[in-house]
């Protein structure tokens, strides 16, 4: 259904004044015909605003290479977008490429002028990007007429994007949470959650709950429509990579080897994993474990990569070269899996396989249910952005510059992009 703000919208590369933000004028080449978006299929980062990273679909390895393309420039830990035949991925280079996904070659192109380390955003055609450096943070653009839209903030925006109503709202690496309207970026409310730690962390709507973490481990619930206060928790260490959520529980992995699952509605603390000192083990919030795990040692550094969240499981690679899942109701280990190499890219979940992608170059299918290695492949460089999936096709970022997309084994050839 077409959205309010969509109407107002003037076709033609036609410059869009709003004294409160940057004037734009002229066209881009990102233009995408509209047969392309119809049906986007992984319009945000983690496929939807839960970020769960997970698909109903079956993609049964072993997989082959559909095509591989030459974006010209290396991947934050972003994750491409699929919007329909359209494939839409952020470089570090500040630009953004549109591939078809039948062919691989490329069908639009546009430059932001500054690296793209979070992933950017789509609705109802219009494209909305962050930028991580120089004087406009957020930017977006019209994908069905090419018009170059507005750009506003001032603050480096670092992580990827979230969409609520007619807005767009991300966290700010001076710790603000802000929201923009969709229709001409002007800023609707700003929060600063700390003065002294900045937000890298892409935040999940539940409902109409907006949950943001900093790089202190402080975890808090806004109302999307004003940003004022429902509610905060400790993940008791540095947030880092993206949320994720079910419809009644977040999850925060932290740089120091713990997930912790709060409550959506109030933030109580429902269980923890934690990998410390080389243990391992779940606590649920009333076992008491947590204050011995957390006492007067600061434990070692072990980064954890964003969770993928299932209807049963959560699950997860680290720095230390292992796969685990996790029992979602109390955090008790199903399984774990030796990836041979550090894994810094969330996994993602298909009905019955798990793929993960390794700083060793090795894209990785292992058994859902037991954990069980079923396939890999080696790809050119390593593998440390996040997956996007439409329909039995994996599309993977890998260095140096390279989107691979991969499809179930049909004896077809490989095709390369352009």
């Amino acid at each position: 259904m077409p959205r309010t703000f969509r109407s107002s919208r003037v076709s033609g590369c036609i410059a869009l004044l709003a004294a409160t933000v940057g004037v734009v004028s002229g066209c881009s080449t990102l233009r995408v015909d509209p047969q392309h978006i119809m049906d986007p299929a992984w319009p945000v980062e983690g496929r939807d605003a839960l970020r769960s990273n997970t698909v109903p679909d079956q993609v049964n390895p072993p997989l082959q290479l559909h095509w591989r393309f030459n974006a010209q420039a290396g991947f934050g830990f972003v994750s491409p977008l699929v919007l329909g035949d359209a494939v839409l991925v952020a470089t570090r280079k500040g630009e953004v490429h549109a591939i078809d996904m039948k062919s691989g070659k490329r069908v639009g192109r546009d430059e932001f002028g500054d690296a793209i380390e979070g992933t950017p955003a789509y609705v109802d055609g219009l494209l909305v990007v962050p930028v991580a450096w120089g004087g406009r943070a957020v930017r977006a653009n019209d994908l069905l007429t090419g018009d170059r839209l507005w750009r506003t903030g001032d603050i480096p925006v670092g992580s990827g994007l979230a969409v609520w109503d007619d807005f767009v709202l991300a966290g700010d690496v001076e710790g603000y949470v802000r929201a923009w309207r969709l229709l001409d970026g002007e800023e609707a409310w700003s929060v600063q959650l700390d003065e002294r730690a900045g937000i890298y962390s892409t935040p999940v709507l539940i409902g109409d709950t907006l949950v943001v973490a900093n790089d202190r481990g402080r975890v808090t619930a806004l109302d999307p429509s004003d940003g004022s206060f429902v509610w905060s928790a400790d993940a008791g260490a540095p947030v880092q990579v993206s949320l994720a959520a079910t419809e009644d529980m977040v999850f925060a992995a932290t740089t120091r080897g713990s997930i912790r699952a709060f409550d959506a509605r109030s933030g109580g603390l429902r269980w923890t994993y934690d990998l410390t000192n080389g243990e391992e083990g779940g606590y649920t919030a009333d076992q008491g474990g947590l204050s011995a795990r957390e006492g007067s040692f600061a434990p070692p550094q072990k980064y954890l990569t964003a969770p993928a969240v299932g209807a049963r499981d959560v699950v997860f690679g680290a720095s230390d070269g292992t796969v685990r899942s996790l029992d979602i109701k109390d955090g008790s280990l199903n399984w774990k899996a030796d990836a041979s190499a550090a894994v810094s890219a969330p996994p993602v979940i298909t009905a019955e396989t798990v793929y993960v992608g390794t700083m060793g170059a090795l894209l990785m299918g292992f058994d859902r249910n037991d954990g069980s290695l079923i396939w890999n492949t080696e790809l050119d460089g390593r593998i440390k952005s996040a997956f996007a999936l439409r329909g039995s096709r994996l599309i993977v970022l890998s260095e140096p510059r390279y989107v691979y997309v991969y499809e179930p084994d049909s004896g077809e050839d490989e095709t390369e992009g352009e």
